[in-house]
């Protein structure tokens, strides 16, 4: 199973062809996915689950987990029904009414004692004893969302005893306590709706909750979740604060919604650089199995009525990357298991997969189909697709308020991002999907090991990797950051990081602060996928400035990485690795190693060239030789404590 564009639209859309048709056509395939599980109006949304691991619900779970699950399951596939009955009221899939559908799953799902119900909060509080909050809410808010969107066809056929029944739930979760991070977002948006429905609400609460949302405004566009930065500041901060702004914002909350407005036309004239030119997203912080809801946020400008799009930046650019980022997945067979998203990232993938994820979970994707509610004469679907990497003469962006910098790699085409300001304990389970010196749209992280080395991330003695990073500077080019193996224990357990880009890859000089003796330190490149068994690895010597410099390759069906050592770095190594990987079962791993004995040795600078281009032609001599820049690094006075 996978989508196929069918009768591409090159004149509209010269790169992908998708136009607004498509975007139905594709809607439509992934909701019958969905569909092909329901055999009735009266069965839930719960798909077959591929993975009983990590997910929830897990065995003995009580009724009120197994029906957030359900409600997991009803709200984020109504997310992508939404536009499509907006289009085709009687869209029927499976030979069941959509709309039809989820009016009635709805009105079920929110009635308390029902056999199928997602737990009304009276009735978890019963359950458990204690207080939540629950993940009940999320759903509460993107059903907010859908609701006010769907009005005249799903809210407005409702009886009022089944507009109470829904207002009810809603308002219990929506009243109720929640976490200061983006779920702040699902409580205003839920308590938002039954503003405009005229329901009673808790004035005073929903000011806190405005309010609070504001205060994570970091700069820049960039909003914190709670304590990191990630997608979420993405499909959540900017995402939502647009609806928000369309559907109640404007017309009530005028001063706020002009905050707004502004923080988000920041935002989205630098986050296109976090896709590749063709469209596609990085595999990056928590969450990863929503996928393509990384460009979601890319159409939120169309929402907004002072929206000034910046000169690289159009709508047609929106779009463009938008539809490419879609087509990296849904055009892989391997992402779909029993007919829906799997809980991966292109085919099944458990150490990206989180506890608090369900087999419905991965349809949080279906907020990048909220585009499809633009007019059809919006330029968003209007204008002729441009390449937004055609407009730009700027291909390295730095933002210090978030600490990420964007590399756009004009030559391959491909995107790496540097990323700063987290803090985690060694034992967290987000650690792999954050504590990585970069991240790359074409080689997605790998799993953590007891291998010697980690893919993109510094490790000490084969144990410990760097959990918390810091932003310190950006000079002459130059990103400086700090990399604290446990700074809550020792500060001064860390490397130092200065990263120069050049083609197709960073020339790193880096500064090691660690104490203890004797240690070795490796870094890993980015783990390279070996599919049908192919790989070449190749050593030897390029010449520089009468230089020998070492270098190891390996080169794969489609990729192939490098590391050239300049000084500091004593050794080279690549192992294979199993289970690891996100595209295939077996790879790559080269890594560059240092070892130091002892105690009051002379301090090295560890300078190494790490690149990644595709496969089709081999690295010359020059690309493996870039300028040596440790002339122009200074760490003077550098103290990433207080920049995380």
């Amino acid at each position: 199973m996978k989508f196929e564009v069918v009768n591409p639209n090159y004149e509209l859309s010269p790169f992908s062809g998708m136009d607004r048709s498509h975007w139905l056509e594709a809607g439509k395939f992934l909701l019958g996915g969905v569909f092909s599980h329901i055999k009735s109006i009266d069965d839930p949304v719960c798909p077959p689950r591929n993975e009983e691991e990590i997910s929830y619900p897990s065995p003995g779970d009580k009724r009120g987990r197994i029906g957030a699950a359900r409600f997991e399951g009803l709200a984020r596939s109504l997310c992508l029904a939404v536009p499509l009955i907006l289009e085709d009221e009687n869209l029927t899939l499976n030979g069941i009414n959509v709309r039809d559908y989820y009016a009635c799953q709805i009105v079920r799902g929110m009635t308390a004692g029902a056999e199928t119900g997602f737990g009304t909060l009276t009735e978890l509080l019963e359950e458990t004893g204690g207080p939540g909050p629950f993940q009940q809410t999320v759903e509460c808010g993107i059903m907010g969302i859908s609701l006010l969107i769907s009005k005249p066809i799903i809210w407005d056929r409702f009886t009022q005893e089944e507009k109470d029944v829904v207002a009810g739930f809603l308002s219990e979760y929506g009243h109720y306590q929640t976490y200061d991070s983006n779920w702040r977002f699902f409580n205003l948006l839920a308590l938002t709706f039954l503003k405009i429905e005229d329901y009673e609400v808790d004035e005073v609460l929903y000011k806190d909750h405005l309010e609070y949302l504001l205060s994570l405004y970091a700069g820049e566009g960039w909003y914190r979740d709670g304590n990191l930065f990630d997608y979420y500041s993405a499909w959540e901060f900017v995402l939502d604060a647009a609806l928000w702004c369309k559907y109640y914002g404007y017309k009530y909350e005028e001063e706020t919604a002009a905050v707004f407005e502004k923080t988000i036309g920041l935002f989205l004239s630098a986050y296109w650089r976090m896709f590749s030119e063709k469209g596609e997203s990085i595999l990056w912080g928590r969450s990863g199995i929503y996928r393509f809801c990384a460009s979601s946020a890319l159409c939120a400008g169309g929402f907004l009525k002072n929206y000034d799009s910046s000169p690289d930046f159009s709508f047609s650019s929106a779009r463009r990357l938008m539809s490419g980022n879609l087509l990296q997945f849904i055009t892989k067979e391997e992402m779909f298991v029993n007919s829906v998203p799997c809980l991966g990232f292109y085919g099944p993938f458990l150490p990206m997969v989180q506890s608090y994820s369900c087999v419905s979970s991965p349809f949080w994707c279906s907020k990048a189909f909220l585009c499809l509610i633009l007019e059809k004469e919006h330029p968003f679907w209007a204008g002729k697709e441009e390449n937004p990497w055609d407009q730009t003469k700027d291909f390295v962006c730095t933002l210090g308020a978030p600490g990420i910098r964007f590399v756009n790699h004009k030559e391959s085409g491909i995107t790496e991002i540097k990323t700063a300001k987290f803090m985690f304990d060694a034992s967290s389970d987000y650690l792999p999907a954050y504590a990585r010196v970069a991240f790359s749209s074409a080689l997605p992280w790998e799993k953590m090991t007891k291998t010697p080395a980690e893919a993109m991330a510094y490790k000490l003695n084969g144990k410990e990797v760097p959990a918390s990073f810091a932003f310190c500077k950006n000079e002459m080019g130059i990103l400086y950051r700090t990399a604290f193996f446990d700074i809550m224990k020792n500060r001064t357990k860390k490397v130092d990081l200065a990263d120069m880009e050049v083609p197709f890859g960073t020339l790193r000089v880096d500064r090691v602060r660690v104490n203890d003796r004797p240690f070795t330190l490796t870094l890993g490149h980015f783990g390279l996928p070996v599919e049908d068994g192919i790989l070449e690895v190749k050593e030897g010597i390029v010449e520089y400035e009468k230089r020998s410099l070492p270098y190891i390759i390996a080169k794969a069906k489609n990729f192939q990485t490098a590391i050239v050592l300049y000084s500091g770095w004593q050794k080279l190594f690549y192992c294979f690795r199993e289970d690891v990987n996100a595209v295939s079962k077996k790879s790559c791993l080269l890594y560059a190693s240092y070892t130091r004995e002892k105690f009051y040795d002379k301090s090295e600078y560890l300078i190494a060239l790490y690149l990644t281009k595709a496969a089709d032609s081999d690295f010359s001599p020059e690309e493996l030789s870039a300028f040596d820049g440790r002339e122009r690094v200074d760490f003077t006075g550098i103290d990433g404590i207080v920049c995380l």
